[in-house]
C-alpha cells in the first residue's frame, strides 16, 4: 500500500469522524433545533469532503497512480 493510499485512508477517516452527528443528536434531544441544523450542515460538510478524499483516491487507483 502507497503511502498516498495510506494519506487518502486517514484523510477519510478524520473527515468522517469530524462530522459530528452526536451534537445534532444532542441538540434535537433537546429540543434546540437551531444548534441542530447548525451542526448537520457542519456535519454534511465533513462528510462531503471525506466523499471527496475517497472519489480522488478511486480516481487516482484506476489511472494508476
Amino acid at each position: 500500500m502507497s503511502e498516498q493510499t495510506v494519506q487518502s485512508a486517514m484523510s477519510i477517516i478524520l473527515h468522517a469522524g469530524d462530522a459530528g452527528m452526536q451534537g445534532a443528536l444532542d441538540a434535537i434531544s433537546e429540543a434546540d433545533f437551531e444548534t441542530a441544523e447548525v451542526k448537520l450542515k457542519e456535519a454534511q460538510t465533513k462528510i462531503t469532503e471525506a466523499h471527496k478524499v475517497q472519489t480522488d483516491a478511486i480516481q487516482g487507483e484506476t489511472r494508476g497512480d
